[in-house]
């Protein structure tokens, strides 16, 4: 596997937004994982902080694409997919936010690589500001309830065990490309932010692959998380797409769909007693304009994307 030649190609996507920093941190993390094989390519979307020439100076052999006018992660994540080499054996997509232990892509490629009812595979994901904290371990979408679940919490041996999950590729984790290639190269845009991820595992359980969880690759993840403050300030910053895209989500993916909207008034109050509770009206009227476009596009756009010609 340390040959370059007989490795398999790695192509890695970062989409970017105005994280200079964490950016080249990322990418020297990258630069530092011992895999031999590796195609890295950059989507700075509508960046304006001087990353594109901070990353053209630092890492001149990457691919760097500069979108003038900012688009959502899924699509700022399609337009990196669409330069991906056609000779690339896996696409790992990969957070801005993020730092990779030197042999996390190895860990990752070896785990799946001789398995062929293996599609994907993700990685442990730490905290960058408490390393010893997992923020998750495998995650997964309830089909019933829509509530998403994480294992997390210390790493002390619990999460140190391999197993099957249904979620987490997306920002941590690796897709074989025979697999993009048969469920469509692209995230679905509809949800333009937030359950694009999830929404890509379903895609790849659905065509009967599995997905891997590997505790031996290793990911710190920059991110306010662990302070409540932050936590509650980035859960009403996303209130219109936390609403709008499990609804989407569910309508795409869950048989169960018509029980969810029986329970769904549970959490319409529960959201409504948190913006009530902190004072953040706003939050619940974008809340409630998600959940009307959640709706509306579950009975009158829904459709399941399937892009399987590759445009690179």
């Amino acid at each position: 596997m340390h040959n370059t030649k007989n490795s398999p190609k790695v192509s890695v996507v970062i989409p970017s937004y105005n994280k200079k920093v964490e950016l080249l941190a990322c990418l020297k993390s990258v630069q530092n994982n011992y895999y031999p094989n590796l195609e890295v390519i950059i989507v700075l979307n509508g960046c304006v902080d001087g990353s594109e020439s901070a990353v053209r100076e630092q890492f001149p052999t990457y691919k760097t694409i500069l979108i003038k006018e900012g688009l959502g992660s899924a699509e700022a994540t399609n337009v990196g997919i669409k330069h991906v080499s056609k000779d690339s054996d896996y696409l790992f997509l990969l957070d801005d936010d993020t730092v990779l232990e030197a042999k996390t892509i190895y860990e990752l490629v070896h785990a799946i690589n001789d398995k062929k009812n293996y599609g994907a595979a993700c990685a442990k994901v730490v905290y960058y500001e408490s390393p010893n904290t997992v923020q998750w371990a495998g995650a997964s979408v309830g089909l019933l309830t829509g509530i998403n679940y994480m294992n997390s919490g210390p790493d002390d041996g619990r999460f140190d065990k391999s197993i099957d999950t249904e979620g987490g590729i997306g920002g941590t984790g690796i897709i074989k490309m025979n697999v993009v290639k048969k469920i469509g190269y692209y995230y679905d845009k509809a949800y333009y932010y937030y359950y694009e991820d999830p929404d890509y595992a379903m895609r790849i359980i659905k065509a009967g692959y599995k997905i891997r969880y590997v505790p031996t690759a290793k990911i710190l993840h920059r991110t306010p998380l662990l302070s409540k403050s932050e936590w509650k300030k980035r859960w009403f910053e996303r209130a219109y797409w936390v609403a709008r895209n499990k609804i989407i989500f569910m309508r795409k993916h869950s048989k169960f769909f018509p029980l969810f909207v029986l329970i769904y008034p549970a959490w319409l109050a529960l959201y409504t007693y948190q913006c009530i509770r902190y004072f953040s009206f706003r939050a619940m009227l974008n809340f409630y304009h998600g959940i009307i476009d959640g709706f509306r596009w579950s009975l009158f756009d829904y459709k399941y994307i399937n892009i399987n010609k590759h445009e690179g």
